[in-house]
């Protein structure tokens, strides 16, 4: 996400000095791409590996314990995509000057999460705090969206077909992590933090991997990167 948020800022700055929106609106789209490229499936993948990697940071416990350890880094997972699309968001319009939308957005982020955090959290316990941001910085992303869109005309109708392509990839990515997870929990059985560790990256790995082949394997990935992945495509054979 800090690269993006980079990227993002450096290339809208020299493109608003020309008052440019068609070539505006394409950059937007190109960051929210690249973030929906990246993000999903490091959210989906972090879920899918949660429960070792949470026994690998704060120990085993008990079960139940590791049980809602699980659920809340799982949960917090899925809110990084709203945090890391509020950031970029953000930054683009820092980067095209317009602060004030950047402020009015977070502020309505901050006061409905401050309103939702109470009854959130007697409804969902510790989970409720998670839920009350999840909701607020959606709501302020979709400002800044709705905003973006009517002032440079961005087609987000025309994202949906690559977005719905990694969202199904970064799903058999998860899957397939979370089975790997779960059976080498049957034949690696300790709840020690090392075992987990080693389980956690195995599933990483695994789930990456037929992750980044699916997107390689996609006309996304060029329309994106360009000669770089077509370069790298014939490398590793991949058609």
């Amino acid at each position: 996400t800090t690269e993006i948020y980079t990227l993002s800022l450096h290339d809208a700055l020299p493109i608003y000095t020309r008052n440019d929106k068609k070539e505006i609106a394409s950059q937007i789209r190109f960051t929210l791409e690249l973030f929906v490229v990246v993000m999903i499936p490091a959210a989906i993948g972090m879920a899918s590996i949660a429960r070792p990697l949470y026994i690998t940071f704060y120990g085993f416990g008990n079960t139940t314990i590791a049980t809602m350890g699980t659920l809340i880094l799982q949960f917090s997972s899925y809110l990084g995509i709203l945090f890391g699309l509020f950031t970029i968001l953000s930054t683009v319009t820092q980067g095209l000057s317009n602060n004030a939308l950047a402020l009015k957005s977070l502020a309505i982020g901050i006061i409905i999460k401050l309103i939702l955090q109470v009854p959130a959290t007697a409804s969902f316990g510790a989970m409720g705090p998670l839920v009350a941001s999840f909701v607020g910085f959606g709501v302020a992303s979709i400002v800044i969206l709705h905003k973006l869109k009517s002032t440079y005309e961005i087609n987000y109708k025309a994202m949906m077909p690559m977005v719905i392509y990694v969202i199904i990839s970064a799903i058999i990515m998860g899957l397939i992590a979370s089975i790997m997870v779960s059976g080498l929990g049957i034949f690696l059985p300790s709840t020690g933090r090392l075992t987990q560790f080693i389980i956690a990256m195995l599933g990483m790995i695994f789930g990456g991997g037929v992750y980044t082949y699916l997107i390689l394997k996609s006309k996304f990935a060029e329309q994106l990167f360009g000669q770089r992945i077509v370069r790298l495509k014939r490398k590793l054979k991949i058609k």
